[in-house]
This record gives C-alpha cells, sequence and structure tokens, in this order.
C-alpha cells in the first residue's frame, strides 16, 4: 500500500452533485464511470488497498464490478459513527473485486471489509508508515490497528488469491534486476536510490505491487 495524492473532482461528479436530490444510489453510470476512471488514473490503476492491477475494460464500465468505488469512510457504518457523504470525492479509492462473492476467508479488500472502520488509509501517508513486508510477501505493521486492518479486515494476506505469493514474486524480480551483473559485489548505492526514485515517481501505469519494491529499497539504502 502506498499513499495516493487526490487529483481534482470530475466536472460531473461536481455538477451532478449539485442537482436537487442527488445521491450515491441514483449517480448516473455515466458519472460513476468517470469517477472510476479518474480514481484509478491518480491510483496508478492499482488497487487502492492490495495494489493489484486494475482490470482496464473495467474501468470505464459502471456496471462492471471487476473495478468498483470504495468510500474509505463507509456509507453506512457498522459502529454507528456520522454517515461521511457519499458523494464527497475525497472519500472515494478505485478498488479490485476483492473476490467478492467467495467465503469470507478467500475475499479481500473492501469486499472482505463491508462496512467495517478502519484506521490504515492511503489518502493519509502517516497511517502507512509503520508497514513492512517479510520475505515471503506478506505486508504487516507494527502499529496493532493497522494490523489488524490488514490482516483481518482487507485480508491482504489471502493466499486465496496468492497476494503474499505475487508480491513475493515482483520482489524476486527486483533483486534479481538490482544483482545482475553485480554477483558477488555491493551494488551502488546510486543504483538503488535511482530505483526507488524510479517507482516512487512513476505516472500512469504504476508497477503492481510497488509497495513492497519501495520498501526492500529503503532497507537497503538505510543499511
Amino acid at each position: 500500500m502506498i499513499p495516493i495524492a487526490k487529483s481534482q473532482e470530475p466536472g460531473e461528479l461536481l455538477a451532478f452533485r449539485k442537482q436537487f436530490g442527488a445521491r450515491y444510489e441514483n449517480m448516473p453510470g455515466s458519472v460513476k464511470a468517470v469517477v472510476k476512471r479518474s480514481l484509478a488514473e491518480e491510483q496508478g490503476f492499482l488497487c487502492a488497498y492490495c495494489m493489484r492491477r486494475l482490470p482496464q475494460a473495467s474501468i470505464d464500465d459502471a456496471g462492471n464490478t471487476d473495478v468498483t468505488i470504495e468510500h474509505w469512510s463507509p456509507q453506512n457504518p457498522q459502529d454507528g459513527s456520522p454517515q461521511h457523504d457519499p458523494l464527497d470525492y475525497r472519500n472515494m479509492l478505485a478498488v479490485c473485486d476483492g473476490n467478492r462473492g467467495d467465503v469470507r476467508p478467500n475475499m479481500t479488500c473492501d469486499a472482505a471489509r463491508g462496512n467495517a472502520p478502519i484506521t490504515v488509509n492511503p489518502l493519509h501517508p502517516s497511517t502507512l508508515a509503520e508497514i513492512y513486508y517479510q520475505s515471503n510477501g506478506e505486508i504487516h505493521s507494527a502499529n496493532e490497528d493497522v494490523e489488524h486492518d490488514l490482516t483481518v479486515t482487507l485480508n491482504l494476506n489471502c493466499a486465496a488469491v496468492s497476494l503474499p505469493e505475487n508480491r513475493k514474486r515482483a520482489l524476486q524480480a527486483l533483486q534479481y534486476s538490482v544483482g545482475k551483473g553485480y554477483q558477488g559485489k555491493e551494488v551502488p548505492r546510486e543504483r538503488l536510490q535511482k530505483l526507488l526514485e524510479h517507482y516512487e515517481s512513476e505516472s500512469g501505469k504504476k508497477t503492481p505491487y510497488v509497495g513492497v519494491l519501495t520498501f526492500w529499497l529503503r532497507k537497503r539504502l538505510q543499511r
């Protein structure tokens, strides 16, 4: 999981919000498609939670649930907390299908979360500060509340959809690339720094599971 910088609210959503009786439930499909596209673009076309690639064909299809609009502050909070405006763009994220429809242990992201409150929030980098990755591809946090969000509420170490394995493979590919040509030698810090800057500044389509890559590079640079 990496920080997400919000872009400007789409004009189509702003215009709809100003209409009398506008509700998220009656948002036109054309507006929803524009919102999904805007969210996907600002996230580098990755799921805001698990960082899988969002399927391109589903982004512009308002009715396709392979990519859905997630409200970080739930529309119907299960803990009875005040409801956030469902049409507030600052509260929206684009997420994958989360293996929706399967049994609960096999679902991830918002499909697993439902309306449960969470602390971790890619729109607030401070909540990501203590996240770390293990060599087996699992994601964890030294913060107890965030750890619960990652491993239980969002189920981001779900083996049923190969999340840890996919992160592990992405990391191994980076490690192989970094070490190529430096067998038995120390990899120059300049090379590691350049790679870190590359991943942190990616525009357009970001690299899937990039969070584990930047974590590993920072850790190597701290040696």
